[in-house]
Formats: structure tokens, sequence, C-alpha cells
């Protein structure tokens, strides 16, 4: 009765403090190679926080993580475009469609990189016209979404 009482005990304590603790230092280790790649390449190629993002919200989300996710997404793009509401205009209709899709619809793994063309979508076609006032391209945009579905695939597989 004593080692089931232990047992119980131990998964409950490594389900809530280390499990939540370990993503966000794997959030935090994404976050230093998407702003590393913004310092070495002056663009957003790749958004493993983002994929990492999308990932977590299909799984069975905790509220830091998630929370520490969007805030290194708006660090992220702070740093990029000198403006902290810019990652808004997809995070938050993304996070919306993402909690109804999981009630409404039986989970799929397509949804993942569906939802990540979506934000894709809405920052080339938004963010860079609002703030180089034109499209990147084509190359790069069809590079950078091929990067980030592979991202955002290996960090389902992970997390």
């Amino acid at each position: 009765m004593i080692r089931l009482f232990k047992t119980y005990c131990w998964s409950r304590i490594t389900m809530n403090y280390i499990t939540p603790l370990f993503q966000i230092i794997g959030i935090l280790g994404l976050f230093l190679i998407d702003v590393s790649g913004i310092m070495l390449f002056n663009q957003m190629l790749l958004q493993s926080v983002l994929c990492f993002y999308i990932a977590c919200l299909f799984q069975q989300p905790a509220f830091i993580p998630l929370l520490t996710a969007a805030a290194c997404i708006h660090l992220e793009w702070f740093i990029m475009y000198d403006s902290l509401s810019l990652a808004t205009l997809f995070l938050v209709p993304v996070t919306a469609l993402v909690f109804y899709l999981k009630r409404v619809l039986v989970p799929r793994i397509a949804y993942p990189p569906i939802i990540l063309l979506l934000c894709m979508a809405i920052q080339t076609w938004l963010t860079y016209t609002y703030t180089a006032h034109q499209m990147p391209h084509t190359s790069y945009t069809i590079a950078a979404i091929i990067a980030n579905i592979i991202v955002l695939l290996s960090n389902s597989l992970i997390w």
C-alpha cells in the first residue's frame, strides 16, 4: 500500500512539476536557436518555438509551457520587427481555432501542419506587407514552410 502511494505521488509530482520544467527548458533552447538564426541571417527562416507551440496545443496543453512559448514568440517578433503586438495577429486566432477544432473534430496528424501553414500564410501576407511593404521571394517562402513543417513534425513526435 505504501509503495502504491509513493508511486502515485511520484507520478503526480512528475506530471505537475518536472515535465513542464523540461518543456520550459526546451522552449528556451528553441528560443535561443531562433534568435541566433535571426541574428545570423536577419530573417526568420526557422520558427521552432512556433512549431513547439502548435505541437503543444494539439497535445494536452499545460498553461505555463504555452504561456512561455507565446512570450518567446512575442520576443522573437520584437527582435525582428520591433513590435510586440504583431505576433498576436496569428497567435490568438490560431489558438482559438485549435481549441475549437479539438472540441469539434477528431484529432488527426494532419491538423498541426495545416495550422502551421495558416500561421505562415498570415505571417507572410499580413506581416511582411505591413512591415516591409513587399512580399518575400517564393523560394524563401517555400523553404521556410518546408523547414517549419519538418520541425513541427519532429516536435510532435518528441512532446
